[in-house]
């Protein structure tokens, strides 16, 4: 499934079913995002999850005049807990960089690449110029549907009355090669 937004998800389905469709996504990708949609942003920043950063916090005294260029500064340090991007990151993505949440994974910052910088590069551009026959052979195409028993004949009439045997079904077999 792919989607622009969350929204058209929504409007289609209702917030609670787009909920459960989202939920059972095992693989969800942030390919590019509109520099206004903040639901988008919102849900990625959210399922990204949240990082333990180490913080610095330097304060000084400058109530009294001088006292700062003789005192040292207060110097103090913590973890804090963060979310891994914030929205507003997430809105300023670069448009080569991705992300991706996979099922049973932590998240992947992904750099985008052309076709044409992949190893297969030379093996697409060649099947590219072949004709479609080549590149994928044909194969048949063979259903079975089984016959329409008229109910009112009197050959089922009787196999039905029977209890233990079940009416025998006559199937015909179609195929793009029957001429």
């Amino acid at each position: 499934m792919i989607l622009q937004t969350i929204k058209q998800l929504e409007s289609v389905y209702g917030i609670n079913d787009a909920s459960t469709i989202l939920g059972n996504c095992p693989t969800v990708m942030l390919i590019g995002v509109a520099p206004a949609d903040e639901d988008l942003a919102q849900m990625f920043s959210s399922k990204l999850g949240t990082a333990a950063v180490e913080m610095e916090r330097v304060s000084e005294d400058l109530t009294v005049p001088v006292k700062h260029l003789f005192e040292l500064k207060n110097k103090v340090r913590m973890v804090i807990e963060r979310p891994l991007m914030t929205r507003d990151e997430i809105l300023r993505l670069d448009p080569k960089d991705a992300i991706a949440l996979l099922q049973w994974s932590y998240p992947l910052y992904l750099r985008k690449m052309g076709w044409t910088q992949l190893p297969q590069a030379k093996q697409i551009q060649k099947c590219g110029t072949l004709p479609v026959e080549q590149s994928i052979p044909a194969r048949g195409f063979e259903i079975s549907l089984p016959e329409i028993d008229d109910v009112d004949s009197d050959v089922d009439r009787k196999e039905l009355k029977q209890p233990n045997k079940a009416p025998e079904r006559k199937f015909k077999t179609w195929s793009t090669n029957d001429k």
